[in-house]
């Protein structure tokens, strides 16, 4: 009897399970993994006998199971918590701080990275800087990096590596992105290459709630980040666009978008996250021009510097193509290449 009423109750969970998960509304945007989901397929013998909808079918019901990130956020806190493993999804939690796991170094990708910015630097004349910003868990213990930092500054040498001037506490403790103090450090180190003093800022405190990258892939959303910005009259007043597809733009005053501090992403509190061009006008100086090709660590670093130049343009080579980004070069601008080491182009 009691076997009876154990595979019924297990019977009517699983049922119940299955009507939920059918009756539920699809999402297309996963907020935790930060990525599209698969939607119902659209159905068609094509893809039916070549196999391709049985494998969207098997990604849909993967993506759209309606307590799947219930059960990873229950895996993840067993992981964590009960079995004491440093590791989930990729993701090492040491003293309260996530890394994500490097594997030794791809010769390969460094050298198409460095290849690519040379590239790059043949193209466009302009005098140019390139900086590179490590990975965080580069930081890591001996116990847990897998990666030769020393090899990574013979192969950067041409390049300035970040490395020996940051630390872990410049980053996120749950995001691969620096804080305020470690964009204030890069900046403090890139500006003299135009002939500038730094100037000095208050940093504010916007939230206390900001969970990053690395805390949603591992599913473990314990761990918390202050988020500051920086304030002085002339951050304040920088006039931010971004340029839409027909020379349209969308305007404002001030580098923060605040209104996605309510978002899950709140990154994207900096210039409104990554856009294929961004332009920061600076009216209190006259003259000066900066374009910076940068990945998204570029949006919280490019505020401080544009306080330095009438006019910076960010832009995203993943986002526009490179011979459409000529065109916000003039002649006299100059040229900063600022990139994370995991940065990837195809």
């Amino acid at each position: 009897m009691k076997k009876i009423w154990i595979a019924s109750l297990v019977i009517c969970i699983t049922l119940t399970t299955l009507v939920l998960d059918v009756v539920a509304k699809d999402n297309e945007i996963s907020e935790t993994e930060k990525r599209k989901l698969q939607m119902f397929p659209t159905l068609s013998l094509k893809d039916f006998f070549s196999g391709d909808l049985s494998n969207d079918l098997n990604d849909y019901s993967e993506d759209q199971f309606f307590i799947k990130d219930g059960l990873s956020r229950i895996k993840s806190w067993v992981s964590y918590n009960l079995f004491k493993n440093p590791v989930n999804n990729n993701i090492y939690v040491v003293d309260n701080v996530m890394y994500d796991m490097v594997y030794p170094i791809d010769d390969y990708g460094v050298n198409n990275f460095t290849s690519t910015v040379s590239n790059f630097q043949n193209m466009f004349k302009n005098p140019s800087n390139v900086v590179i910003i490590p990975e965080k868990s580069m930081y890591l213990s001996d116990s847990y990096l897998r990666v030769d930092v020393n090899d990574l500054d013979e192969q950067f040498a041409d390049f300035d590596f970040m490395y020996d001037l940051l630390s872990v506490n410049n980053y996120y403790k749950t995001d691969l992105h620096l804080n305020h103090l470690g964009s204030y450090e890069v900046y403090n180190s890139v500006v003299g290459n135009y002939g500038f003093i730094p100037i000095g800022v208050e940093f504010e405190k916007v939230t206390d709630d900001f969970k990053g990258f690395y805390s949603n892939k591992s599913m473990d959303l314990s761990l918390k980040d202050e988020m500051f910005v920086a304030r002085n009259e002339i951050i304040d007043n920088l006039e931010v666009c971004h340029l839409g597809s027909n020379a349209d733009s969308i305007c404002q005053i001030g580098p923060y978008y605040t209104e996605h501090l309510e978002d899950a992403d709140k990154y994207e509190m900096y210039l409104d996250g990554t856009k294929p061009v961004t332009v920061i006008t600076n009216e209190a100086v006259l003259n000066g021009e900066l374009v910076i090709f940068s990945d998204s660590y570029g949006t919280s670093i490019a505020p401080f510097l544009a306080q330095h130049f009438n006019k910076v343009t960010i832009i995203d080579l993943r986002l526009i193509n490179i011979s459409m980004a000529g065109q916000y070069l003039s002649e006299d601008a100059n040229v900063l290449y600022l990139y994370g080491y995991e940065t990837k182009y195809d």
